[in-house]
């Protein structure tokens, strides 16, 4: 089954309209947001450094997004429809856009979709089962 993926086309199209006009480089939004990111709280003007640095991190959280996004679109991704899903990972990677909840994933090497994980070939590859709610 292939994964729908205009909803994160849309998203890309969308952040990328939010900081169309917006004046600031990459590099003074990227500060803004690590110093957004070392706000301390506890001191008094960290609220008024809030709405200032939140406005001009826009365009770095934004690129961020975008780059994620993009390599979702890029990625080979599967839909899990059954109880389980036996990989030769550890753990499951849930692609930007979506949430776990979608039951998309970046497609593993091995996966076994199942609903029983009685009867599972033998394999000389350390297989891991996950549960998908």
């Amino acid at each position: 089954m292939l994964v729908d993926t205009t909803k994160i086309e849309a998203k890309i199209s969308d952040l990328m309209m939010s900081v169309a006009g917006d004046t600031t480089t990459y590099e003074n939004s990227k500060a803004a947001s690590n110093k957004l990111a070392q706000l301390d709280f506890s001191e008094p003007e960290a609220m008024s450094q809030l709405d200032i640095l939140a406005k001009e991190s826009k365009v770095y959280d934004a690129t961020s997004q975008i780059d994620g996004l993009r390599k979702t679109l890029k990625s080979d991704l599967m839909i899990v429809e059954t109880k389980f899903v036996v990989t030769n990972t550890k753990s499951l990677t849930s692609p930007a856009g979506f949430h776990p909840d979608e039951k998309v994933f970046v497609q593993t090497e091995i996966a076994i979709h199942t609903d029983t994980l009685k009867g599972l070939p033998s394999s000389n590859v350390e297989l891991f089962a996950h549960k998908i709610n």
